[in-house]
């Protein structure tokens, strides 16, 4: 009961510091970001908008690091000059926040990364001229033959959210598979009845959910972001009868992120395992934040690895920048 009355004081003080306005952001559905700059301005992103967005409200400094250090304070930690970065989840709604404060910067600044909480669906893709209509069906097509989804971009390119599209077309098509799902942060929406949500933390690994995902009778494994060795084992279990996966990578493009997945086998193996990515990625979405907004600009279909040639066979569904 004292931890519950020490973390429900340690919320209602972060709520004071963070005042009405920046909490309005924290709650409004459409607000994806909150963003504060060292020179003490708010700027949010907003879903389905390009670009970031001033919003004219500015924090002090004195304000902002309070804040910051009632958030480390929650989790038992201190924020100082020798300690200068919070990154957790923040107790108010399980959005993620990463800060940090001066000398590790001129001023305070801090990110808070929201937990999605509205689903912008293939059709509003395609609605806001996103993706097309043809796009859709392939896709569709895709989790109906149970094909492993790589969804790649660039920071904030909206990886994520055409993640979640992704998962509620999974559950339109196979509402009866059995998900297992792995994150560092709770960012994915299983629509699934018949789920297990996993999150690594300090004492366990990706690789160790992998682990246990493959005696949870998985019929899909969704990992939220792909970063470190653990490509290998989600590669193995979508290749030893779980297919129909999906997760997220960092890249610059569809082909890149085949590269990418090599130099993240790489961590774990001397062998970059070409062959067994061939066999294991089903379809590439990449995605990119063009003027308009979170576009899919890439749909490439893997359909092996050609060792002779020492390259992936692919076939480019859409290509932008090919015009194909």
């Amino acid at each position: 009961m004292v931890n519950e009355e020490i973390h429900g004081r340690l919320i209602e003080k972060m709520r004071r510091e963070l005042g009405q306005d920046i909490l309005a952001f924290l709650e409004d559905s459409e607000v994806t970001e909150i963003m504060l700059n060292d020179d003490g301005q708010i700027w949010i992103c907003r879903m389905g908008v390009s670009g970031a967005i001033d919003t004219g409200i500015k924090m002090l400094p004195s304000r902002s690091i309070s804040f910051l250090g009632t958030v480390a304070s929650f989790y038992g930690k201190t924020i100082h000059h020798q300690n200068t970065i919070v990154s957790e989840v923040l107790p108010l709604d399980g959005s993620r926040i990463n800060g940090v404060i001066p000398p590790t910067t001129e001023s305070p600044s801090f990110n808070i990364r929201k937990k999605a909480t509205r689903i912008f669906t293939l059709e509003e893709y395609v609605g806001q001229g996103r993706m097309t209509a043809a796009d859709r069906e392939v896709i569709r097509d895709g989790i109906s033959k149970r094909l492993n989804f790589l969804v790649a971009g660039s920071t904030g390119s909206g990886k994520t959210t055409l993640t979640n599209a992704l998962l509620y077309e999974i559950n339109e098509i196979n509402p009866t598979h059995r998900i297992v799902s792995m994150e560092d942060t709770a960012e994915l929406q299983i629509f699934q009845q018949n789920k297990v949500r996993m999150y690594t933390d300090e004492n366990v690994s990706m690789q160790k959910l992998l682990f246990l995902a493959m005696r949870q009778n998985p019929d899909r494994i969704v990992i939220g972001e792909i970063r470190n060795g653990a490509a290998l084992d989600l590669l193995k279990s979508w290749n030893t009868g779980h297919p129909g996966g999906v997760t997220t990578l960092h890249a610059n493009s569809s082909l890149e992120a085949l590269t990418r997945l090599e130099m993240l086998i790489l961590e774990a193996v001397q062998n970059p395992m070409q062959r067994l990515i061939g066999q294991s990625v089903g379809l590439v979405l990449f995605i990119e934040r063009l003027e308009s907004g979170p576009t899919l600009t890439e749909i490439m279909k893997v359909k092996g690895y050609d060792p002779n040639k020492n390259e992936y066979e692919v076939h480019w569904v859409k290509n932008l920048r090919r015009n194909v």
